[in-house]
């Protein structure tokens, strides 16, 4: 389709996408507009009615916007411009909203205020350059995410608020912040390879150690200063930071290539994305940390060492792993943990606390790719966890426990749900019974008596309905324990004129009125010695 015309319509809104072949638009009144990668688009007018239009992907050369428009829109120099109400709402600004995908240079009219998202993202944009005028106040959050042309960008001397992921990607090798600005979103450098200075009589902003930091009052705390680090360049190998470091950007370091990351004493909240960091391979958390995110542990890739400091409130490390202070719940495990106990006492399995993590690049470094697929040990005090929260290697549990129970039925799910031997044998989940076999006889029982009528069987015919079995011990003809131990029932009659027994599924059989006993046999293998438990079920068979 090349031609579309709508101008017969009333339209409240109208949305064009990703159309390769469409070269024309026809309408006469919307009230929004939004035109993306419609990269043939030759000629479209908007409607003067359009409170709210915006573009991206589309060349600027066919678009056409009456000068009396509601929205204030209109297109200078390869930039879509409109006006809209301040912060305040006191005064008018104006608001560069996107950028023609094919210019090089955008040098940005005089007198805007605003670099909202421009939508940068994407091969067909072609942006190297960008000049900002002494007016632009602003550069909101994602203003130039994804541009990674971008060699040349200047950070004008009048910006109050720089906003989140503003500057990802670009390839500008040094960005100065200027001493008017009052605000830093944490995450404003997140993924900016650069280097970043700050201009001298700033009263905000402070630069320490190479890394860049902003003050924040305290007002619950007779306004003491505290500082929040936004950035740090991610080619070096050691963090210092500024004391009253009070919080760090979430992406600060998701890049770096730090090797300990001692965290600063006053340090509250820690929630850092390190997926990136691939040198990181020790972290020290404070008595001061008063809140953890879990990820932020397991999502770095080469942590092995993890220490809390024995004074912190709410957290302890044992084996390098995270806990609560109470030591009930198992929170975070480092990626390259080969072998994990987790100690008697804990009741809780946090959200893939335990899990399989690959390490590297597979595409861009293949030879160091790998899958690390830590071995596991579960403790008999574990309760609660989310059946399908966790991954591992190898697994030892403890029969009749919830865990062993898992284990069990999500490799019989599995077994149903992929029949074919190839396909189970890549998704099972590889375990073994921590019991011993004289424990698991223990852990065998069966039904003291059971009634059946003269020539009927029992309803619920098998071992299921004889024995129980624990739950990590597999119930299947030949019965396996986990994946070592076997354990074998078999079934006689005292009375065969009064009640037959099948000798491998327990379905019991009335012959005649009269009463006798079922004999179980149970065995288990350890592989080297046979253990022998035997019970009696009493059988009474009626008319």
């Amino acid at each position: 389709m090349k031609s579309l015309d709508l101008s017969k319509f009333d339209l409240s809104s109208a949305c064009f996408g990703y159309c390769g072949k469409l070269e024309t638009i026809k309408f006469n009144k919307a009230q929004t507009v939004s035109l993306y990668g419609l990269s043939s688009l030759k000629s479209v007018n908007i409607p003067s009615n359009t409170k709210y239009f915006d573009t991206s992907g589309t060349s600027f050369d066919g678009i056409n916007i009456p000068a009396n428009n509601v929205g204030g829109y209109s297109i200078k120099n390869g930039g879509l411009y409109h006006i809209e109400e301040a912060y305040d709402e006191d005064s008018l600004v104006t608001v560069l909203q996107a950028v023609d995908p094919g210019i090089t240079t955008l040098n940005v009219k005089k007198g805007t205020t605003v670099i909202q998202n421009l939508n940068l993202s994407g091969s067909y944009y072609k942006l190297e350059s960008v000049n900002l005028p002494d007016s632009v106040e602003q550069i909101a959050a994602y203003a130039f995410y994804g541009a990674e042309n971008i060699k040349s960008l200047n950070i004008p001397k009048n910006v109050v608020s720089l906003g989140a992921y503003a500057f990802t990607d670009i390839s500008v090798a040094s960005l100065t912040i200027p001493a008017s600005v009052e605000y830093i979103h944490g995450s404003c450098f997140a993924g900016y390879n650069g280097k970043v200075t700050v201009k001298s009589g700033s009263k905000n902003v402070r630069s320490y150690k190479d890394g860049i930091y902003l003050a924040e009052k305290q007002y619950w705390n007779n306004e003491k200063i505290v500082y929040k680090l936004i950035y740090y360049p991610s080619d070096k190998t050691t963090a210092e930071f500024l004391k009253d470091t009070y919080d760090i950007g979430e992406e600060v370091f998701m890049n770096s290539s730090v090797k300990e990351l001692n965290l600063p004493e006053g340090l509250y909240w820690f929630e850092l994305d390190l997926s990136n960091a691939m040198s990181l391979t020790s972290i020290s958390v404070p008595a001061s940390v008063r809140y953890i995110v879990p990820y932020s542990i397991t999502s770095a890739p080469a942590l092995i060492r993890l220490n809390i400091d024995k004074d912190n409130e709410d957290y302890v490390s044992v084996d390098d792993c995270l806990y609560d202070k109470q030591m009930t719940t198992l929170l975070a495990t480092p990626s390259l943990k080969e072998e994990i106990r987790i100690p008697e006492g804990v009741l809780s399995l946090g959200y893939y606390a335990i899990r399989s993590s690959y390490i590297g690049n597979e595409y861009d470094d293949p030879d160091n790719y790998k899958m690390v697929e830590p071995t596991v040990y579960f403790p008999k005090s574990l309760e609660n966890f989310d059946w399908f929260g966790f991954s591992f290697g190898k697994a030892y549990a403890y029969a009749d426990t919830p865990i062993a129970g898992c284990l069990g039925l999500r490799n019989q799910d599995y077994r149903d749900w992929y029949p074919e031997d190839e396909i189970y044998n890549d998704l099972k989940l590889n375990y073994e019974l921590l019991d011993s076999a004289k424990d698991l006889l223990d852990g065998i029982y069966v039904i003291d008596s059971v009634t059946v009528k003269k020539g009927k069987k029992t309803s619920d015919g098998g071992i299921l309905y004889g024995v129980a079995m624990p739950d990590g011990v597999i119930k299947v003809q030949k019965l396996t324990a986990g994946n070592n131990s076997e354990c074998q029932v078999t079934f006689s009659s005292s009375n065969k004129k009064i009640a037959k027994v099948n000798k491998y599924t327990g379905e019991i059989k009335g012959v005649k009125k009269g009463t006798c006993t079922i004999n179980v046999k149970c065995v288990i293998t350890d592989g080297k010695k046979n253990y022998t438990k035997k019970f009696k079920i009493k059988v009474k068979v009626k008319a």
